[in-house]
């Protein structure tokens, strides 16, 4: 495969591109309370500018009456000042900068022709005011969130001219694109985020977007940036972990052969073998590197260098950057705990610290080696110590459940990084008080994570019983007539595991609902798929007593009999924070991860990596 096909230039229009990696629109909820560019998001785009990518198109903005909390607003020129300064940043660093527009309305559905006409004399005002902030180029989204989906059949009932055939479909965005292209003119690059399939039953797929393409086309588009999916089908928006790489690139392929139009495609590329095949096959002529430049912002700089080991894959989990937006919150990322607190440049020897500490990080799960790799960085020298003979902790276990083996890249990137550092590595070690006073350290940082809570059920010892970790880990004898009690992420995902393997399970779970603490984006695909499983779950039940043939549950106030040889308990994990109550008063200690509290990578690592501001 041809990975310098990557950084060969392209012409979108007359505006050349240095490569073929965009960064996309992605809400950061990081504008001001007024909708301009803070501080916060100018560093935030200029790092990503700085790590090599060819064009940034700046996060949805809105020129209308819809002024969405924490999002840019360009309405009558609103903060065109600071934009200018964030236009002329981006160039600075070698990098084409757009911004994408996104029509939107209060009232979804039924929308009169004055109301759509006064859409698209809104985004034609936000353009002409992109143009004049001297931007390269200009997106607009035409089938987003905050407006109707008029493609699909299964949801544009109308009767007008913008409903029924195809075209009439197609209409508002043929229009919104003619007179934005009226208002900015022909040589002014115009990039259509085009939705290729809804993934609805009987919804708009390949064979009309083909046809619309052609349209967007007439119409005046420079470029299509493929997508799919909507809001009844968010996960194919933004694909989980489950989902392959490229996912969106056999549509976009089947949408290039219909254009002469530049075809840039999103759907979870970060991995540069993706990429590039991408390329090769003629499928687009430009990525998306979206979550992948969350999670690494020198994504392009690092695959060109050949620096592949350096690189921090995005693992598609959502929960810093996609869930956090939809809660409105400013995004973050579980593996990258630099977002929204980016330095331009990065630290150097003036900023490392000029007392050198020796530090000891107890626990090699993704805090400890957070921490320990931050210490390193600083300048400090550190020992890190783990019990068992691998690093990873729970992480380690996550990647040999069925769908999460994205985790794996993260895993191996931080275990790279410990022994490029040449940080001191004790495996196989339980650090204890007098281990401790032998290696007189400055600082203690423990990071010795959680345990699985352990049911308390009449009969518990008359089956083989085992922890979900212990299951993932493989370190138990397991039968072959399972019951997990339990039905979290863990339970569910452990669940999966031993279906692969042939094993008869049943899952007993309290809440009406299993996987509640699930990413929502891999909970949905989850629950569809275990509907095509053999899986038998049997919720708002419990467990009452065990017998050696199985166990007795409760159900809707019956006493039901499960059958089985092996008990699995996923009822949740609770703290290991005995040493830091034996430490207490006795060095300087600092406790972070999940012994303080178990929660999600997210946390622990960004408490790894803040915790070293102390000392």
């Amino acid at each position: 495969m041809k990975i310098e096909n990557l950084f060969k230039p392209k012409k979108i229009n007359n505006l050349e591109l240095k490569n073929r990696f965009v960064m996309p629109p992605m809400v950061t909820n990081f504008a001001t309370k007024d909708g301009c560019v803070s501080e916060r998001m100018r560093n935030y785009y200029g790092k990503r500018a700085q790590g090599g990518v060819g064009l940034v198109i700046l996060e949805a903005a809105y020129s209308g009456s819809v002024r969405p909390t924490g999002r840019l607003y360009i309405g009558k020129g609103n903060g065109a000042g600071e934009l200018q300064k964030l236009v002329e940043l981006i160039r600075h660093f070698g990098a084409k900068v757009a911004l994408e527009i996104n029509p939107a309305t209060e009232k979804k559905g039924n929308l009169t022709s004055r109301e759509i006409d006064q859409i698209i004399q809104e985004c034609v005002e936000g353009a002409a005011t992109v143009k004049k902030c001297g931007f390269d180029a200009i997106q607009v989204h035409p089938s987003n969130e905050y407006i109707d989906f008029f493609f699909s059949p299964q949801i544009n009932r109308r009767t007008d001219c913008y409903g029924g055939t195809l075209k009439n479909r197609a209409r508002f965005a043929v229009e919104l694109i003619q007179n934005i292209k009226s208002e900015v003119g022909k040589d002014f690059p115009l990039i259509v985020r085009f939705c290729a399939a809804d993934h609805l039953v009987g919804g708009f797929g390949i064979e009309e977007s083909r046809c619309v393409a052609r349209y967007l086309e007439a119409a005046g588009a420079d470029a299509l940036d493929i997508v799919s999916g909507i809001s009844d089908s968010f996960e194919h928006i933004i694909p989980p972990m489950c989902f392959p790489n490229g996912s969106n690139s056999r549509l976009a392929g089947q949408i290039k052969r219909e254009v002469g139009i530049p075809i840039i495609v999103a759907g979870k590329i970060n991995d540069p073998l993706v990429a590039g095949g991408i390329i090769e096959r003629q499928e687009a002529d430009m990525v998306d590197l979206g979550r992948a430049l969350i999670a690494d912002p020198e994504w392009p700089r690092k695959v060109l260098m050949n620096q592949w080991d350096e690189l921090l894959s995005c693992v598609a989990c959502n929960q810093g950057c996609i869930n956090r937006c939809l809660e409105g919150l400013p995004i973050n990322c579980s593996i990258n705990p630099t977002v929204g607190r980016e330095e331009i440049h990065p630290l150097d020897e003036r900023e490392r610290k000029t007392q050198k500490k020796r530090v000891l990080v107890v626990g090699g799960g993704p805090a400890g080696l957070q921490a320990a790799l931050r210490v390193a960085s600083k300048g400090h020298e550190v020992e890190l110590c783990e019990v068992k003979n691998e690093l990873g902790g729970q992480m380690a276990l996550a990647c040999v459940s069925p769908h999460k083996q994205d985790l794996s890249k993260f895993k191996k990137y931080l275990e790279g990084q410990v022994r490029k550092k040449g940080i001191k590595l004790s495996l196989n070690t339980e650090v204890n008080t007098r281990c401790i006073a032998e290696k007189h350290p400055n600082v203690v940082i423990i990071a010795t994570g959680a345990e699985p809570i352990i049911p308390e059920i009449e009969g518990w010892n008359n089956l083989n019983s085992l922890s979900a970790l212990e299951v993932l880990a493989g370190s138990g004898k397991i039968g072959e007539k399972i019951i997990i009690i339990g039905g979290g992420m863990v339970g569910m995902e452990t669940a999966e595991y031993l279906l692969a393997q042939g094993k008869r399970t049943v899952v007993i779970e309290k809440l009406e609902e299993v996987a509640k603490d699930m990413e929502i984006f891999a909970r949905k695909v989850m629950l569809e798929r275990i509907k095509k499983e053999d899986l038998k779950v049997i919720t708002e039940a419990e467990v009452k007593k065990v017998t050696p043939e199985g166990a007795w549950v409760i159900h809707e106030g019956q006493e039901v009999f499960i059958e089985g040889d092996t008990l699995v308990y996923a009822i949740g994990m609770k703290s290991k924070n005995k040493l830091a109550a034996d430490l207490r008063g006795e060095y300087e200690v600092y406790n972070i991860g999940d012994c303080v509290h178990p929660r999600r990578i997210l946390e622990a690592v960004s408490e790894g990596y803040q915790v070293t501001e102390k000392f």
